[in-house]
C-alpha cells in the first residue's frame, strides 16, 4: 500500500488536476444517455428506439468532436481546444432549455457530442505535455 502511494505522490500537481476534470467530465457524460432517454420518451413523446438512434448519431459526433480535438490541439493549442469545447457545450446546453421540438433537441445534441468530444484528445494530450517523461518506467514494465 505504502508503493501504491508513493507512486501516486510522483505525479505532477497538473496530472491531479487534468484527472479531476476528466473524472468530472465523465461522470456528467454517464447522465446524458438515461436523462436524454427519459426526456424524449415522456416529454418529447418519442419511442425508445427513436431516442436510441439519437443518441447513437450524438455517440457519432462525439466520435468526429475526438478527431476535431485532435486537429484542434495541433493547430491551436490544449487550453484553447479545451475552453472552446467547453464554452460551446455550455452554450449548447443552454440553447436546450429554449428550443423543445424534437427536431431542434437532436441537432442540439448531436452540437453536443461534437463540442465535448472534442475536449477528450485535448485532455489527453495535455497530461502528455504535462509530464513528457510519464508512465511507466522500463522498470515497471519487466514485473508485469
Amino acid at each position: 500500500m505504502q508503493n501504491l502511494i508513493k507512486s501516486f505522490k510522483r505525479y505532477p500537481s497538473m496530472l491531479w488536476l487534468l484527472a479531476l476534470g476528466m473524472a468530472i467530465n465523465v461522470i456528467g457524460n454517464s447522465f446524458i444517455w438515461p436523462m436524454n432517454t427519459i426526456y424524449m420518451e415522456y416529454e418529447l413523446g418519442k419511442s425508445v428506439q427513436v431516442a436510441g438512434i439519437v443518441l447513437m448519431l450524438q455517440a457519432i459526433f462525439n466520435l468526429f468532436g475526438n478527431l476535431l480535438g485532435g486537429f484542434l490541439f495541433d493547430r491551436i493549442g490544449g487550453r484553447k481546444t479545451v475552453i472552446i469545447g467547453i464554452v460551446l457545450s455550455f452554450i449548447t446546453v443552454s440553447l436546450m432549455a429554449y428550443f423543445t421540438s424534437f427536431y431542434a433537441y437532436v441537432l442540439l445534441l448531436m452540437l453536443l457530442g461534437l463540442s465535448n468530444g472534442s475536449v477528450f484528445p485535448a485532455m489527453y494530450a495535455a497530461a502528455k505535455t504535462a509530464w513528457p517523461e510519464g508512465g511507466r518506467s522500463q522498470a515497471q514494465h519487466s514485473n508485469l
